[in-house]
């Protein structure tokens, strides 16, 4: 047999198993994809999310460990299904979204998730789901961390066994004399810091009803001049 021959055999031989090796990956990963599917919505949610914490603080939370969401998981799994006043931004492109923690009673199942806009600001969202229906109740924008120019803001909540979060708000924003009327028009800065608490309570039925329990601000004037 000549050497030509057997080159030529053998290349045939390697085209030949190619393809068999191509269709077992896709197989595989169609079977993936289709038990992806077959979860029901809320199932995937708890794949996809961290068990709750007892609190957190937004500047400690590493986006880069949590599961990021497709456009397919936030516009049918939360967006599309909101009330128009639930406040939930739209998918824009311009957005990340990702998958938090995730808890349930027997009354609901909480979802939250969190929104990195890319630009300034990170929001944290609780979503709370009918377990029967596989439907939103109520969805409510809890924290927020981010900073833009002389002004920043973050945040750090705790939880409680009634079901109560309470979250504290730290903010500050330097500006310039200028912008205050009751000072004069050049010459120095003022450095506005604010703290809100917030309580939410989710009530047996789902919905999320938030007040404020306490709010501090102090207002620092330096001179330049």
């Amino acid at each position: 047999m000549s050497v030509n021959y057997l080159v030529i055999l053998f290349g045939l031989l390697l085209v030949g198993c190619q393809p068999e090796e191509s269709q077992k990956s896709g197989t595989a990963q169609d079977n993936k994809l289709g038990q992806a599917q077959k979860l029901k919505p809320l199932d995937y949610i708890k794949a996809k999310s961290i068990k709750s914490l007892p609190g957190y603080a937004m500047d400690s939370i590493d986006l880069g460990i949590l599961n990021r969401m497709d456009s397919t998981d936030y516009v049918n799994l939360y967006f599309k299904q909101a009330s128009s006043d639930s406040l939930l931004p739209e998918f824009d492109g311009n957005s990340f979204f990702y998958f938090f923690e995730q808890s349930e009673t027997k009354e609901y199942f909480l979802s939250s998730i969190i929104q990195d806009d890319d630009n300034c600001c990170v929001y944290l969202y609780y979503v709370t789901f009918n377990k029967r229906l596989n439907k939103i109740i109520d969805a409510k924008c809890v924290a927020m961390r981010g900073h833009d120019g002389h002004w920043g803001e973050t945040a750090r909540g705790k939880k409680y066994a009634d079901g109560r979060l309470v979250v504290t708000e730290i903010s500050q924003e330097q500006t310039d004399y200028e912008m205050h009327s009751d000072l004069p028009a050049t010459g120095g800065y003022r450095v506005t810091k604010d703290s809100i608490v917030r309580q939410f309570q989710i009530l047996k039925n789902g919905q999320i009803v938030q007040s404020v329990i306490d709010s501090t601000q102090t207002i620092i004037d330096f001179d330049t001049d």
